[in-house]
Protein backbone atom coordinates (compact mmCIF):
# COMPACT_ATOMS: atom_id res chain seq x y z
CA UNK A 1 0.00 0.00 0.00
CA UNK A 2 2.83 2.03 0.81
CA UNK A 3 4.88 1.12 -2.22
CA UNK A 4 1.57 2.06 -4.35
CA UNK A 5 0.38 5.52 -2.78
CA UNK A 6 4.34 6.53 -3.00
CA UNK A 7 4.62 5.84 -7.12
CA UNK A 8 1.60 7.02 -8.05
CA UNK A 9 1.54 10.17 -6.12
CA UNK A 10 5.20 10.62 -7.29
CA UNK A 11 3.97 9.97 -10.81
CA UNK A 12 1.33 12.48 -10.40
CA UNK A 13 3.62 15.71 -9.23
CA UNK A 14 5.46 15.06 -12.17
CA UNK A 15 2.66 14.93 -14.59
CA UNK A 16 1.53 18.52 -13.02
CA UNK A 17 4.90 19.78 -13.08
CA UNK A 18 5.13 19.48 -8.93
CA UNK A 19 4.52 21.19 -6.01
CA UNK A 20 6.11 23.85 -3.39
CA UNK A 21 5.24 21.88 -0.59
CA UNK A 22 7.99 19.14 0.39
CA UNK A 23 6.22 16.82 2.50
CA UNK A 24 3.69 15.25 -0.53
CA UNK A 25 5.32 11.63 -0.02
CA UNK A 26 6.08 11.80 3.61
CA UNK A 27 2.39 12.44 4.53
CA UNK A 28 1.35 10.11 1.84
CA UNK A 29 3.11 7.32 3.20
CA UNK A 30 2.43 7.75 5.93
CA UNK A 31 -1.63 8.39 6.07
CA UNK A 32 -1.32 5.06 3.69
CA UNK A 33 0.51 2.91 6.55
CA UNK A 34 -1.72 4.16 9.65
CA UNK A 35 -5.31 3.35 7.11
CA UNK A 36 -4.07 0.08 5.89
CA UNK A 37 -3.06 -0.85 9.47
CA UNK A 38 -6.23 -0.02 11.20
CA UNK A 39 -4.06 2.53 13.54
CA UNK A 40 -4.28 5.94 14.52
CA UNK A 41 -2.32 9.32 13.89
CA UNK A 42 -2.18 13.07 14.20
CA UNK A 43 -0.35 15.34 12.61
CA UNK A 44 0.00 19.56 12.82
CA UNK A 45 1.02 20.78 9.70
CA UNK A 46 2.40 24.45 10.15
CA UNK A 47 3.33 27.38 7.15
CA UNK A 48 0.98 27.69 4.59
CA UNK A 49 0.48 24.12 3.67
CA UNK A 50 -2.95 24.30 4.63
CA UNK A 51 -3.84 27.50 3.70
CA UNK A 52 -3.29 26.71 -0.11
CA UNK A 53 -4.58 22.96 0.38
CA UNK A 54 -1.28 21.59 -0.47
CA UNK A 55 -1.50 18.63 2.12
CA UNK A 56 -4.92 17.55 1.03
CA UNK A 57 -3.09 15.93 -1.69
CA UNK A 58 -1.27 13.46 0.62
CA UNK A 59 -4.21 11.95 2.06
CA UNK A 60 -6.46 11.90 -1.09
CA UNK A 61 -4.11 9.69 -2.76
CA UNK A 62 -4.32 7.02 -0.26
CA UNK A 63 -8.01 7.26 0.31
CA UNK A 64 -8.77 6.69 -3.08
CA UNK A 65 -6.15 3.60 -3.49
CA UNK A 66 -7.08 1.55 -0.41
CA UNK A 67 -9.50 -0.47 -1.13
CA UNK A 68 -12.96 -0.76 0.21
CA UNK A 69 -14.98 2.12 1.77
CA UNK A 70 -13.51 5.09 3.56
CA UNK A 71 -14.53 8.45 4.99
CA UNK A 72 -13.31 12.01 4.47
CA UNK A 73 -14.44 14.61 7.43
CA UNK A 74 -13.28 18.33 6.27
CA UNK A 75 -14.82 21.36 6.69
CA UNK A 76 -16.82 22.85 3.67
CA UNK A 77 -14.74 25.36 2.22
CA UNK A 78 -11.86 22.31 1.96
CA UNK A 79 -14.47 19.83 0.51
CA UNK A 80 -15.13 22.28 -1.99
CA UNK A 81 -11.46 22.86 -3.23
CA UNK A 82 -11.10 19.16 -3.43
CA UNK A 83 -14.24 18.58 -5.52
CA UNK A 84 -13.51 21.09 -7.91
CA UNK A 85 -10.07 21.22 -7.64
CA UNK A 86 -8.00 18.23 -7.01
CA UNK A 87 -10.37 15.49 -7.48
CA UNK A 88 -10.97 15.53 -11.28
CA UNK A 89 -7.79 15.55 -12.13
CA UNK A 90 -6.77 12.74 -9.63
CA UNK A 91 -9.87 10.60 -10.58
CA UNK A 92 -8.68 10.82 -14.76
CA UNK A 93 -4.82 10.10 -13.84
CA UNK A 94 -5.15 7.14 -10.99
CA UNK A 95 -5.76 3.49 -12.26
CA UNK A 96 -8.74 3.32 -9.93
CA UNK A 97 -12.35 3.66 -11.01
CA UNK A 98 -13.70 4.14 -7.36
CA UNK A 99 -16.92 6.15 -6.71
CA UNK A 100 -16.98 9.51 -4.69
CA UNK A 101 -20.08 10.90 -3.12
CA UNK A 102 -21.03 13.93 -1.02
CA UNK A 103 -23.67 13.41 1.35
CA UNK A 104 -24.28 14.53 5.41
CA UNK A 105 -24.93 10.46 6.05
CA UNK A 106 -23.90 7.11 4.59
CA UNK A 107 -25.47 6.80 1.30
CA UNK A 108 -26.06 2.97 1.29
CA UNK A 109 -24.84 -0.46 3.29
CA UNK A 110 -23.29 -1.79 -0.03
CA UNK A 111 -21.17 1.56 -0.59
CA UNK A 112 -17.54 0.84 -1.32
CA UNK A 113 -16.54 4.17 -2.66
CA UNK A 114 -15.29 7.39 -0.75
CA UNK A 115 -17.81 9.82 1.39
CA UNK A 116 -17.01 13.24 1.33
CA UNK A 117 -18.35 14.74 4.32
CA UNK A 118 -18.30 17.76 6.68
CA UNK A 119 -17.08 18.32 9.67
CA UNK A 120 -20.71 19.53 11.25
CA UNK A 121 -22.98 15.93 9.15
CA UNK A 122 -20.18 13.68 10.62
CA UNK A 123 -20.40 14.45 14.15
CA UNK A 124 -24.44 14.57 14.15
CA UNK A 125 -24.47 11.34 12.68
CA UNK A 126 -22.31 9.68 14.87
CA UNK A 127 -23.83 11.55 17.82
CA UNK A 128 -27.17 10.44 17.16
CA UNK A 129 -28.70 7.99 18.68
CA UNK A 130 -28.52 5.50 15.50
CA UNK A 131 -25.42 6.11 14.12
CA UNK A 132 -25.70 7.52 10.56
CA UNK A 133 -22.05 6.20 9.57
CA UNK A 134 -20.78 2.74 9.83
CA UNK A 135 -18.20 1.50 12.04
CA UNK A 136 -14.83 0.36 11.27
CA UNK A 137 -14.23 2.76 8.57
CA UNK A 138 -11.11 4.08 7.90
CA UNK A 139 -11.33 7.68 8.44
CA UNK A 140 -9.74 11.23 7.28
CA UNK A 141 -10.33 14.12 9.56
CA UNK A 142 -9.03 17.04 8.28
CA UNK A 143 -9.16 20.48 9.77
CA UNK A 144 -8.67 19.41 13.79
CA UNK A 145 -8.01 22.91 15.06
CA UNK A 146 -11.32 23.92 14.37
CA UNK A 147 -12.81 20.16 15.48
CA UNK A 148 -13.97 21.16 18.97
CA UNK A 149 -15.37 24.27 17.80
CA UNK A 150 -17.55 22.47 15.27
CA UNK A 151 -18.94 19.75 18.24
CA UNK A 152 -20.11 22.33 20.39
CA UNK A 153 -21.55 24.29 17.87
CA UNK A 154 -23.47 20.80 16.92
CA UNK A 155 -24.14 19.96 20.42
CA UNK A 156 -26.09 23.92 20.78
CA UNK A 157 -29.73 23.77 21.98
CA UNK A 158 -31.23 26.92 20.79
CA UNK A 159 -34.73 28.11 22.54
CA UNK A 160 -35.97 30.89 20.47
CA UNK A 161 -39.70 32.53 20.84
CA UNK A 162 -41.42 29.92 19.04
CA UNK A 163 -40.37 27.08 21.79
CA UNK A 164 -41.98 28.96 24.32
CA UNK A 165 -45.42 28.70 22.17
CA UNK A 166 -44.39 24.93 21.75
CA UNK A 167 -44.04 24.66 25.75
CA UNK A 168 -46.99 26.24 26.65
CA UNK A 169 -49.21 24.00 24.16
CA UNK A 170 -47.83 21.56 25.53
CA UNK A 171 -48.42 22.30 29.42
CA UNK A 172 -51.80 24.64 28.48
CA UNK A 173 -52.23 24.23 32.41
CA UNK A 174 -48.90 25.82 33.35
CA UNK A 175 -49.42 28.87 30.86
CA UNK A 176 -49.35 31.66 33.38
CA UNK A 177 -46.43 30.23 34.85
CA UNK A 178 -44.39 29.74 31.40
CA UNK A 179 -45.49 33.61 30.99
CA UNK A 180 -44.46 35.05 34.15
CA UNK A 181 -41.12 33.05 33.73
CA UNK A 182 -40.54 34.67 30.69
CA UNK A 183 -41.36 37.73 31.27
CA UNK A 184 -38.60 38.29 34.13
CA UNK A 185 -35.94 36.77 32.38
CA UNK A 186 -36.91 38.85 29.61
CA UNK A 187 -37.12 41.72 32.07
CA UNK A 188 -33.79 40.87 33.28
CA UNK A 189 -31.76 40.44 30.30
CA UNK A 190 -32.59 43.78 28.99
CA UNK A 191 -31.56 45.13 32.05
CA UNK A 192 -27.49 44.20 31.57
CA UNK A 193 -25.14 46.26 30.67
CA UNK A 194 -25.06 46.63 26.83
CA UNK A 195 -21.50 44.96 25.46
CA UNK A 196 -19.78 44.87 22.16
CA UNK A 197 -21.08 41.20 21.56
CA UNK A 198 -24.73 41.39 22.11
CA UNK A 199 -24.86 38.58 24.20
CA UNK A 200 -25.48 37.78 27.92
CA UNK A 201 -24.24 34.79 30.40
CA UNK A 202 -27.38 34.18 32.42
CA UNK A 203 -27.97 35.12 35.85
CA UNK A 204 -27.54 32.37 38.57
CA UNK A 205 -31.27 33.87 39.67
CA UNK A 206 -32.75 33.57 36.10
CA UNK A 207 -31.20 29.52 35.94
CA UNK A 208 -33.08 28.95 38.90
CA UNK A 209 -35.94 30.49 37.74
CA UNK A 210 -35.99 27.89 34.28
CA UNK A 211 -35.06 24.65 36.44
CA UNK A 212 -38.04 25.42 39.06
CA UNK A 213 -40.13 25.83 35.66
CA UNK A 214 -38.78 22.78 34.07
CA UNK A 215 -38.85 20.64 37.03
CA UNK A 216 -42.72 21.28 37.81
CA UNK A 217 -43.48 20.48 34.22
CA UNK A 218 -41.50 17.31 34.45
CA UNK A 219 -43.48 16.42 37.79
CA UNK A 220 -46.28 17.26 35.88
CA UNK A 221 -46.15 14.70 32.54
CA UNK A 222 -42.09 13.89 31.60
CA UNK A 223 -43.41 12.87 28.16
CA UNK A 224 -44.89 16.34 27.19
CA UNK A 225 -41.56 18.05 27.49
CA UNK A 226 -40.56 19.09 23.62
CA UNK A 227 -37.19 17.93 22.97
CA UNK A 228 -35.34 21.27 23.19
CA UNK A 229 -36.89 21.53 26.20
CA UNK A 230 -35.44 18.10 27.54
CA UNK A 231 -31.89 19.09 26.51
CA UNK A 232 -32.23 22.10 28.46
CA UNK A 233 -33.57 20.66 31.23
CA UNK A 234 -30.44 18.08 31.23
CA UNK A 235 -28.26 21.22 31.42
CA UNK A 236 -30.23 23.15 33.87
CA UNK A 237 -28.99 20.30 36.36
CA UNK A 238 -25.27 21.20 35.85
CA UNK A 239 -25.22 24.81 34.92
CA UNK A 240 -21.66 25.22 35.53
CA UNK A 241 -20.38 22.56 33.16
CA UNK A 242 -22.25 24.50 30.47
CA UNK A 243 -22.63 27.75 28.20
CA UNK A 244 -26.04 29.27 28.77
CA UNK A 245 -26.11 32.53 26.87
CA UNK A 246 -29.25 35.11 26.30
CA UNK A 247 -29.33 36.96 23.14
CA UNK A 248 -31.56 40.02 23.02
CA UNK A 249 -33.64 41.26 20.15
CA UNK A 250 -34.36 44.83 20.98
CA UNK A 251 -36.36 44.83 18.02
CA UNK A 252 -38.73 42.91 19.28
CA UNK A 253 -38.13 42.70 22.76
CA UNK A 254 -37.77 39.10 22.41
CA UNK A 255 -34.83 37.02 23.72
CA UNK A 256 -33.18 33.69 22.29
CA UNK A 257 -31.40 31.09 24.78
CA UNK A 258 -28.68 29.40 23.26
CA UNK A 259 -26.91 26.54 25.31
CA UNK A 260 -23.81 24.04 25.13
CA UNK A 261 -21.05 22.25 27.19
CA UNK A 262 -18.04 24.10 28.08
CA UNK A 263 -16.32 20.20 28.02
CA UNK A 264 -17.03 18.26 24.64
CA UNK A 265 -14.65 15.64 26.17
CA UNK A 266 -17.02 13.06 27.35
CA UNK A 267 -19.18 13.21 24.09
CA UNK A 268 -16.37 12.76 21.65
CA UNK A 269 -14.29 10.19 23.47
CA UNK A 270 -16.75 7.41 22.69
CA UNK A 271 -16.60 8.05 19.20
CA UNK A 272 -12.64 7.78 18.75
CA UNK A 273 -12.32 3.81 19.30
CA UNK A 274 -15.28 2.86 16.05
CA UNK A 275 -12.64 3.35 13.56
CA UNK A 276 -9.09 4.34 12.57
CA UNK A 277 -8.40 7.62 12.36
CA UNK A 278 -5.77 9.74 10.87
CA UNK A 279 -6.35 13.51 12.36
CA UNK A 280 -4.90 16.47 10.54
CA UNK A 281 -5.22 20.22 10.62
CA UNK A 282 -2.89 23.12 11.55
CA UNK A 283 -0.17 23.51 14.00
CA UNK A 284 -2.04 23.53 16.87
CA UNK A 285 0.45 23.09 19.60
CA UNK A 286 4.59 23.56 19.84
CA UNK A 287 4.34 20.34 21.59
CA UNK A 288 4.00 17.45 18.56
CA UNK A 289 1.87 15.56 21.23
CA UNK A 290 -0.18 18.12 21.32
CA UNK A 291 -1.16 17.09 24.71
CA UNK A 292 -3.39 19.73 25.96
CA UNK A 293 -5.83 19.05 22.55
CA UNK A 294 -5.90 15.05 22.95
CA UNK A 295 -7.12 16.58 26.57
CA UNK A 296 -10.01 18.32 25.31
CA UNK A 297 -10.78 16.82 22.19
CA UNK A 298 -10.71 12.70 24.74
CA UNK A 299 -7.77 11.58 22.64
CA UNK A 300 -5.78 11.18 25.41
CA UNK A 301 -6.52 7.41 26.02
CA UNK A 302 -6.00 6.76 21.97
CA UNK A 303 -2.80 5.38 20.80
CA UNK A 304 -1.63 7.25 18.19
CA UNK A 305 1.25 8.37 16.05
CA UNK A 306 2.15 11.90 16.54
CA UNK A 307 4.00 14.12 13.89
CA UNK A 308 4.58 17.95 12.83
CA UNK A 309 5.39 18.74 9.26
CA UNK A 310 7.35 22.59 10.21
CA UNK A 311 7.61 25.16 7.56
CA UNK A 312 10.60 25.54 4.68
CA UNK A 313 12.93 27.55 5.98
CA UNK A 314 14.06 28.65 2.45
CA UNK A 315 10.45 29.11 1.41
CA UNK A 316 8.22 30.34 4.22
CA UNK A 317 10.66 32.66 5.94
CA UNK A 318 8.78 35.33 7.14
CA UNK A 319 9.87 39.07 7.38
CA UNK A 320 9.16 40.47 11.37
CA UNK A 321 9.14 44.13 12.71
CA UNK A 322 9.22 43.88 15.86
CA UNK A 323 9.65 47.08 18.11
CA UNK A 324 11.80 47.02 21.13
CA UNK A 325 10.65 50.19 22.89
CA UNK A 326 7.05 50.33 23.05
CA UNK A 327 4.22 50.72 25.85
CA UNK A 328 2.58 47.49 26.67
CA UNK A 329 -0.99 46.66 25.77
CA UNK A 330 -2.60 46.91 28.94
CA UNK A 331 -1.05 51.12 29.59
CA UNK A 332 -2.64 54.24 28.77
CA UNK A 333 0.78 55.25 26.53
CA UNK A 334 -0.32 52.54 23.86
CA UNK A 335 -3.26 53.72 22.07
CA UNK A 336 -1.38 57.07 21.26
CA UNK A 337 2.06 55.59 20.43
CA UNK A 338 0.31 52.85 18.20
CA UNK A 339 -1.63 54.98 16.04
CA UNK A 340 2.31 56.77 15.79
CA UNK A 341 3.44 54.25 14.69
CA UNK A 342 1.00 53.30 12.38
CA UNK A 343 0.69 56.57 10.70
CA UNK A 344 3.98 56.13 10.30
CA UNK A 345 4.73 52.44 8.41
CA UNK A 346 1.52 53.13 6.25
CA UNK A 347 2.88 56.99 5.05
CA UNK A 348 6.23 54.81 4.16
CA UNK A 349 4.47 51.81 2.89
CA UNK A 350 2.47 54.40 0.37
CA UNK A 351 6.13 56.33 -0.34
CA UNK A 352 7.48 52.92 -1.54
CA UNK A 353 4.82 52.07 -3.53
CA UNK A 354 5.09 55.32 -5.74
CA UNK A 355 4.02 55.88 -9.01
CA UNK A 356 0.37 55.96 -7.57
CA UNK A 357 -0.96 53.14 -10.15
CA UNK A 358 1.06 50.79 -8.32
CA UNK A 359 -1.02 48.50 -6.17
CA UNK A 360 -0.41 48.89 -2.31
CA UNK A 361 -2.42 47.22 0.50
CA UNK A 362 -2.11 46.91 4.09
CA UNK A 363 -4.09 44.80 6.86
CA UNK A 364 -4.42 46.16 10.24
CA UNK A 365 -5.60 43.43 12.81
CA UNK A 366 -7.02 44.97 16.32
CA UNK A 367 -10.12 42.62 17.99
CA UNK A 368 -10.89 45.60 20.65
CA UNK A 369 -14.02 47.26 19.17
CA UNK A 370 -12.99 51.36 20.62
CA UNK A 371 -9.46 50.84 19.99
CA UNK A 372 -10.32 49.88 16.10
CA UNK A 373 -13.01 52.89 15.44
CA UNK A 374 -9.66 55.19 17.16
CA UNK A 375 -7.54 53.39 14.69
CA UNK A 376 -9.52 53.72 11.89
CA UNK A 377 -10.55 57.29 12.50
CA UNK A 378 -7.49 58.39 12.64
CA UNK A 379 -6.09 56.95 9.92
CA UNK A 380 -9.15 57.88 7.72
CA UNK A 381 -7.94 61.56 8.79
CA UNK A 382 -5.07 60.62 7.06
CA UNK A 383 -5.76 58.44 4.13
CA UNK A 384 -9.16 59.38 3.25
CA UNK A 385 -11.34 56.62 1.56
CA UNK A 386 -8.38 54.10 1.25
CA UNK A 387 -9.16 53.04 4.53
CA UNK A 388 -12.05 50.36 4.97
CA UNK A 389 -13.29 48.78 8.45
CA UNK A 390 -14.39 45.59 7.53
CA UNK A 391 -15.85 46.14 4.05
CA UNK A 392 -14.53 45.14 0.45
CA UNK A 393 -12.07 47.00 -0.99
CA UNK A 394 -13.08 49.64 -3.38
CA UNK A 395 -9.76 48.56 -5.55
CA UNK A 396 -6.60 46.77 -4.91
CA UNK A 397 -4.85 49.98 -3.21
CA UNK A 398 -6.03 50.41 0.43
CA UNK A 399 -5.93 50.01 4.02
CA UNK A 400 -8.12 47.07 5.81
CA UNK A 401 -8.51 47.51 9.46
CA UNK A 402 -10.27 44.11 10.89
CA UNK A 403 -10.21 41.53 13.62
CA UNK A 404 -8.60 38.48 12.98
CA UNK A 405 -11.79 36.14 12.39
CA UNK A 406 -12.51 38.16 9.67
CA UNK A 407 -9.02 38.30 8.05
CA UNK A 408 -9.41 34.76 7.76
CA UNK A 409 -12.17 34.14 6.53
CA UNK A 410 -11.74 36.92 3.72
CA UNK A 411 -8.03 36.05 2.63
CA UNK A 412 -8.25 34.35 0.04
CA UNK A 413 -10.66 36.67 -1.52
CA UNK A 414 -8.20 40.02 -0.58
CA UNK A 415 -4.98 40.72 -2.96
CA UNK A 416 -1.59 40.04 -1.00
CA UNK A 417 -0.69 42.59 1.69
CA UNK A 418 2.70 44.39 1.75
CA UNK A 419 2.31 44.68 5.25
CA UNK A 420 0.41 42.75 7.85
CA UNK A 421 -0.09 44.48 11.12
CA UNK A 422 -0.92 42.98 14.69
CA UNK A 423 -1.95 45.17 16.90
CA UNK A 424 -2.33 42.91 19.73
CA UNK A 425 -1.79 38.97 20.36
CA UNK A 426 -5.20 37.19 19.69
CA UNK A 427 -5.99 37.00 23.03
CA UNK A 428 -9.65 35.73 23.25
CA UNK A 429 -11.44 38.59 25.45
CA UNK A 430 -12.21 37.82 29.01
CA UNK A 431 -15.19 39.89 29.05
CA UNK A 432 -16.98 37.71 25.71
CA UNK A 433 -19.48 35.92 27.74
CA UNK A 434 -18.18 32.44 26.64
CA UNK A 435 -14.65 32.63 26.89
CA UNK A 436 -15.80 34.01 30.63
CA UNK A 437 -17.76 31.05 31.36
CA UNK A 438 -15.01 29.00 29.88
CA UNK A 439 -12.41 30.53 32.10
CA UNK A 440 -14.84 29.70 35.38
CA UNK A 441 -15.27 26.31 34.27
CA UNK A 442 -11.52 26.33 34.35
CA UNK A 443 -11.20 27.83 37.89
CA UNK A 444 -13.78 25.30 38.95
CA UNK A 445 -11.79 22.41 38.43
CA UNK A 446 -8.41 24.16 39.69
CA UNK A 447 -6.54 23.91 36.52
CA UNK A 448 -4.41 26.61 34.86
CA UNK A 449 -6.94 28.58 32.03
CA UNK A 450 -4.54 30.83 30.92
CA UNK A 451 -1.86 27.49 30.22
CA UNK A 452 -4.77 25.58 28.66
CA UNK A 453 -7.23 27.66 27.18
CA UNK A 454 -6.67 31.52 26.58
CA UNK A 455 -2.59 30.60 25.44
CA UNK A 456 -3.56 27.81 23.04
CA UNK A 457 -5.92 29.46 21.49
CA UNK A 458 -4.43 32.41 21.25
CA UNK A 459 -1.47 30.35 19.14
CA UNK A 460 -3.67 28.67 17.06
CA UNK A 461 -5.14 31.77 15.93
CA UNK A 462 -2.14 33.52 15.32
CA UNK A 463 -1.02 30.59 13.50
CA UNK A 464 -4.18 30.92 11.07
CA UNK A 465 -3.24 34.61 10.94
CA UNK A 466 -0.15 33.88 9.50
CA UNK A 467 -0.60 31.22 7.23
CA UNK A 468 -1.59 33.06 4.31
CA UNK A 469 1.48 35.72 4.17
CA UNK A 470 3.89 32.45 4.20
CA UNK A 471 6.33 32.93 1.35
CA UNK A 472 4.05 36.48 -0.29
CA UNK A 473 7.23 38.55 0.73
CA UNK A 474 4.83 40.48 3.28
CA UNK A 475 6.05 42.71 6.24
CA UNK A 476 4.44 41.29 9.70
CA UNK A 477 4.52 43.73 12.34
CA UNK A 478 3.83 43.01 15.71
CA UNK A 479 2.87 45.54 18.16
CA UNK A 480 2.41 43.44 20.92
CA UNK A 481 5.93 43.90 23.39
CA UNK A 482 4.77 41.03 25.66
CA UNK A 483 6.25 38.65 23.11
CA UNK A 484 9.70 40.47 24.75
CA UNK A 485 9.27 41.16 28.20
CA UNK A 486 6.73 38.12 29.33
CA UNK A 487 8.05 34.55 29.52
CA UNK A 488 5.64 33.03 27.16
CA UNK A 489 6.37 35.50 24.44
CA UNK A 490 9.17 32.57 23.29
CA UNK A 491 6.26 30.44 22.29
CA UNK A 492 5.33 33.05 20.10
CA UNK A 493 8.65 33.31 18.05
CA UNK A 494 8.69 29.67 17.98
CA UNK A 495 5.45 29.36 16.41
CA UNK A 496 6.41 32.04 13.71
CA UNK A 497 10.17 30.51 12.73
CA UNK A 498 11.40 30.88 10.82
CA UNK A 499 11.42 34.42 10.22
CA UNK A 500 14.49 37.24 9.31
CA UNK A 501 13.91 40.14 12.08
CA UNK A 502 13.28 43.80 9.93
CA UNK A 503 14.75 46.87 11.74
CA UNK A 504 12.75 49.88 10.65
CA UNK A 505 14.33 53.41 11.43
CA UNK A 506 10.85 55.46 11.65
CA UNK A 507 11.91 59.05 13.72
CA UNK A 508 11.37 61.21 10.36
CA UNK A 509 7.88 59.48 9.58
CA UNK A 510 7.19 59.47 13.11
CA UNK A 511 7.30 62.71 13.63
CA UNK A 512 4.47 64.91 12.34
CA UNK A 513 2.55 61.72 14.15
CA UNK A 514 4.24 62.49 17.16
CA UNK A 515 3.76 66.21 17.16
CA UNK A 516 0.39 65.93 16.61
CA UNK A 517 -0.51 63.34 19.58
CA UNK A 518 1.88 65.27 21.86
CA UNK A 519 3.86 63.00 22.57
CA UNK A 520 7.50 62.36 22.77
CA UNK A 521 9.35 60.27 20.48
CA UNK A 522 10.23 56.71 22.47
Amino acid sequence: MEVLVHQQLRAYLRAVGGSDWPHHLTLARLVARTLHLHRDALMQISGQATYHYHHTLSYLVPLLLLPGPAVLVTCPATQQYILHGQLPQLLEFLPIDKPVVTAPTWPDPNFQGLLLITQADWLRGMLAATPGIPSALPTVIDGLEMLETTAQAVLTVKLTPGNWDELTRSFPQARQAIRDVLIKLIHEVFQYPRNPYGCYRLSPLAIERLWQLLTELVAINSLNLPQAWQQWFMMLQKPQHHCLLADPDPNYGQITLYGWPLNVRDQLQALWPRQPLVFLGQQIELDPQAPLLRHRLGLSGLASINLAFHPARAQETLSLYLPQRFPLPNTPEFAPYLQAQLGGLLWQLQARSSPPENPWFAVVIVDDLPLREQIAANLAASFGSQVRVEAPLRSERGILICRWQYWVAHSRALPIPQTLLVVTLPIPSREHPPVAARIEFYKQQHRDWFREYLWPECLSRLAQIVAPIRNQNTLLALFDTRIIHRSYGQDVLNLLSPYEPVEISQVNALEPWLEELKLEAP
